[in-house]
C-alpha cells in the first residue's frame, strides 16, 4: 500500500519498483522490512561449512554477510539531525544506549570532566545516537545503525547484535565513511554474552572457527 522505503539497486531493476513485494513474488519469498539481507551461509564455500557442525550451521544462516551487514546503513537515513527534533517526530528513547559509548566526546559535571552519555533513539527498524548536548553522533562508532530487526528479541540479536559484536559497525573494506576501531571485547562488554540466546552464542562460536570473528576494518 505504501512505497518501499529502501529504494533499489540500479543493477538489480527489480528493486527498482517501490511497490513490488518480494520481486513480485510473494509465494516463495517474503521481507517483511523490505530490506533483505544476504545470509553469511550463502557466502561460505564447502570447505568452510565442513568445519562446522549442524547447530552452528543454522546459527550462520540466520546472520547477514559482511557486506550485508555493512551496507545496512544506505536504509538509515532521513534521521532527526538532533534530540529534539527526534522526541517531536515520534522517535523513542532506547535503553540499548549502552551500547554507543565509544566516542571521545566530553563534557565538564563538577570539577571533573568525564566522557559524554549517548543516548540513542529509534523508530522502527531506524536508530540515532546523540551527544549529551542532544546532537546527532556521526562518528563510525557510535552513529545509529538500520536494524534488519525491530526490537530487543531472538531475531535482533542474530541479525544485528551478533554481526555487530563480530565486525563493528562500519568498515572502509566495504565502502563505509570512517571505520569502527572498537575491537570485539569492547563491544561485548556493552553486550554481554551472558545474555545472548543459545542460537547466538552458537553463531559467534562458528565465526571464530571460521577465523572471521573480529577481522573486518
Amino acid at each position: 500500500m505504501t512505497q518501499d522505503t529502501y529504494r533499489g539497486e540500479n543493477t538489480e531493476p527489480d528493486t527498482l519498483h517501490l511497490y513490488a513485494y518480494c520481486a513480485n513474488n510473494p509465494i516463495n519469498y517474503v521481507d517483511p522490512s523490505g530490506h533483505t539481507f544476504k545470509s553469511l551461509y550463502s557466502t561460505l564455500s564447502k570447505a568452510q561449512k565442513r568445519k562446522l557442525n549442524s547447530s552452528q550451521l543454522n546459527a550462520v544462516k540466520k546472520i547477514p554477510s559482511k557486506k550485508s551487514h555493512f551496507g545496512r546503513n544506505k536504509h538509515n537515513t532521513g534521521l532527526p539531525s538532533t534530540k529534539a527534533k527526534a522526541k517531536k517526530q515520534g522517535w523513542k528513547f532506547d535503553f540499548g544506549s549502552v551500547a554507543h559509548q565509544f566516542n571521545q566526546k566530553t563534557r565538564n559535571v563538577g570539577r571533573k570532566r568525564i566522557k559524554c552519555g549517548n543516548v540513542k533513539y529509534k523508530k522502527g527498524n531506524k536508530e540515532v545516537i546523540y551527544y549529551y548536548d542532544g546532537t546527532k553522533n556521526n562518528t563510525p562508532e557510535d552513529r545509529g545503525s538500520y536494524n534488519y530487526a525491530s526490537g530487543n528479541n531472538e531475531n535482533h540479536t542474530l541479525k544485528d547484535v551478533v554481526t555487530w559484536d563480530a565486525w563493528g559497525n562500519s568498515s572502509t573494506k566495504y565502502g563505509s565513511s570512517g571505520c569502527d576501531r572498537t575491537t570485539p571485547g569492547q563491544r561485548l562488554g556493552c553486550t554481554p554474552q551472558v545474555d545472548f540466546s543459545k542460537t547466538a552464542k552458537t553463531a559467534i562460536e562458528a565465526l571464530k572457527k571460521l577465523k572471521m570473528y573480529g577481522t573486518v576494518r
